[in-house]
């Protein structure tokens, strides 16, 4: 070979890496324009999923429930009941495939039936402790609000309409498809949304506003609001939508359970008790899910 040759050889295969460093550069471009862009989906996820709750809710009241309650004669009693909850069911089952398939697009789906999370095994005495201290400050409140306003005729008149709908079709819709449906858009949908574009208390506090507006309820909604903060605790310790989910069906229940068995009858009637009782059922509340973030927060600085 003479000297020319080896002249083009050597250009040639500086042409080639120059190539080379050239594609891995715009690959590199490509990569972090994608990173940059990923943000840009906050506001599909957490407002899709929002407008889908009720544009479903609205849709399904309009198209079903008025002209039929109007047409038949279901405006009282068990027949209401049983129509509300079917309504609600086929509304439910509804949202939750279309909010699906708006997190599945964007990979934010995360529900897991086989879950490993150490944060859960390590602190399940710290998540029985929250529950109970919830649903005993759940029902100091309701106490509380009661004798304040005078709503024991309303309660009342809840609890017969309850007990008067068909029990499969309330259990089904009250403590299944609500609150699937009701994890997937606030937890995963608004939550999860936000999350990408502000800091997690910010993003837990306005996605449990959403949760307590959402049950249109006066003094429950704040009590929604409360417990929208232990679900998004919940779902940022675990990364995995099985555990708020898990966490509102049984707070469902026992709510069932309450309106067939007046369970929050059962506390005494002095109010500095009932109090005391409200005051350490939140600072429990508190105390556990403070433990349960860190221990969370701990455990991924260990894996990583």
């Amino acid at each position: 070979m003479n000297l020319t040759e080896k002249n083009l050889s050597s250009s040639d295969s500086q042409a080639n890496e120059q190539n080379n460093c050239d594609a891995h550069i715009r690959t590199e471009q490509i990569i972090n324009d994608c990173e940059k862009e990923k943000p840009t989906g906050w506001a599909g996820l957490a407002f899709g999923s929002i407008i889908t709750y009720f544009a479903v809710m609205f849709t399904t009241s309009l198209l079903l429930a008025i002209p039929l309650s109007m047409s038949m004669d279901i405006s009282q009693g068990a027949g209401a009941a049983n129509f509300l909850y079917a309504v609600q069911i086929l509304a439910g089952i509804i949202t939750i495939v279309i909010v699906y398939l708006i997190m599945k697009a964007g990979g934010d789906f995360k529900l897991r039936f086989h879950s490993e999370s150490k944060t859960i095994k390590s602190n399940i005495g710290q998540i029985l402790i929250i529950f109970v201290a919830f649903l005993f400050a759940q029902a100091t409140v309701g106490v509380l609000i009661s004798s304040i306003i005078n709503a024991e005729e309303a309660a009342a008149n809840q609890i017969r309409a309850i007990a008067g709908g068909n029990a499969f079709l309330s259990v089904f819709s009250v403590c299944i498809i609500a609150p699937i449906c009701e994890e997937v858009v606030c937890r995963g949908g608004v939550y999860g949304g936000l999350k990408k574009k502000i800091k997690t208390i910010p993003a837990a506090i306005i996605s449990s506003i959403v949760f307590g507006l959402i049950h249109f309820n006066g003094w429950i909604s704040l009590v929604m609001f409360f417990m929208g903060l232990i679900l998004c605790a919940l779902y940022e310790a675990t990364d995995n939508l099985l555990f708020p989910i898990s966490f509102h069906m049984l707070n469902n229940v026992v709510a069932l359970l309450s309106g067939y068995y007046g369970i929050s009858l059962l506390l005494p009637n002095n109010y500095i008790f009932i109090c005391a009782i409200l005051f350490v059922s939140v600072v429990a509340v508190i105390f556990s899910c403070k433990k349960i973030l860190e221990s969370s927060a701990s455990k991924k600085e260990t894996d990583e």
